[in-house]
């Protein structure tokens, strides 16, 4: 959205300068290229979409040797493990990366049982598209109290993923 509106910005500096003379055969030229990318831009946006949503599908089969690792450590020990380190070399050889170049580690979040929350633990994906943007890919053990007028949610699977 941001760039979009940059974009828009550009358009309105672009006519301005097109009223001077001196810059008018090369504001005109930046306005008419720019009209011509605009539409491609923008249906791009869908296709941006549908190839994002297959990552969050692969990086959640990538977390699955993660998450059966806490869940077999918790049958084991009777408690979630405070860190992630704490599952190496007995459940996992290595902590496991995302795939995700822009987002390329879990971060592991345990808390204190408690008769309500037996589970109390979360594995996150910091998911930001680049700008100012807290979105976030989440799978929790229970149900994390999905509440749409926080933010918007989409469930894969047994994940959710908070749009900011």
């Amino acid at each position: 959205m941001l760039l979009l509106a940059g974009t828009g910005l550009s358009l309105v500096c672009a006519l301005v300068a097109a009223l001077s003379p001196a810059f008018r055969s090369g504001a005109i030229t930046f306005v008419l290229v720019s009209l011509l990318a605009l539409p491609s831009f923008l249906l791009t946006l869908p296709a941006q979409e549908f190839f994002r949503e297959i990552a969050f599908h692969r990086l959640a089969k990538r977390a699955e040797p993660l998450v059966a690792a806490i869940r077999a450590c918790e049958v084991r020990h009777g408690l979630v493990p405070p860190d992630l380190l704490a599952l190496v070399p007995d459940f996992l050889d290595e902590i496991p990366g995302t795939g995700m170049p822009n987002c390329p580690s879990f971060q592991y979040r345990a808390g204190r049982p408690t008769p309500e929350s037996p589970l109390c633990w979360s594995l996150e994906v910091e998911c930001s598209r680049g700008y100012v943007n807290w979105d976030r890919f989440v799978y929790s053990p229970i149900d994390a109290g999905l509440d749409p007028s926080y933010a918007p949610v989409t469930r894969l699977g047994d994940w959710i993923y908070w749009h900011e």
